[in-house]
């Protein structure tokens, strides 16, 4: 058997200061398991502003590209969707202002006037005493198309939207 060294050290400090010192590395143990992902870094830095790229090709181009004929009218009108339903009516306008006076009557006597309805209560006729019956035209949601009286026409000229826009006598 073998006698233990013995190991004087002489002072406390200097026991402290060996015990620090590390020996010589020893081998690399084997890798361990892959650890969990670790949360989401900061936003980093905003990067330097890009060089201008150059300039792409206008939609009529790329309509061109795409096997399309034609100049940029004929571009234009193919964007163009078919032609939507009539919107719903509007709301009443405001009353307009009083108009010109109207030119002097005659010295006719009064005369009156015979209305007669249809089945839903719309006036489909006017009489008046001693001329032609005015008849009525109405359009599908029973506004005024026409009045005829044999003679003449007048018709109730609308924009798709169904505002008067004015009226024309044949």
């Amino acid at each position: 058997m073998s006698t233990p060294k013995k190991v004087v050290f002489r002072s406390a400090k200097t026991a402290l200061r060996d015990a620090k010192t590390p020996g010589p590395t020893g081998p690399t143990g084997p890798t361990g398991p892959e650890g969990p992902e670790g949360p989401e870094g900061p936003r980093g830095l905003q990067g330097p502003k890009g060089a201008k790229g150059d300039d792409g090709l206008s939609a009529y181009q790329e309509w061109l590209e795409a096997g399309n004929e034609g100049s940029r009218a004929v571009f234009l009108k193919s964007l163009e969707g078919a032609k939507g339903k009539p919107g719903p009516r509007g709301k009443v306008g405001y009353p307009g202002g009083d108009g010109p006076p109207g030119p002097p009557g005659g010295s006719g006597s009064p005369q009156s006037a015979t209305l007669t309805r249809d089945a839903d209560g719309n006036v489909a006729s006017v009489t008046v005493a001693a001329e032609p019956t005015w008849t009525i035209a109405r359009n599908p949601d029973g506004s005024v198309a026409s009045l005829e009286n044999g003679t003449d026409t007048v018709t109730v000229d609308r924009s798709p939207e169904g505002v008067v826009e004015g009226v024309t006598v044949e």
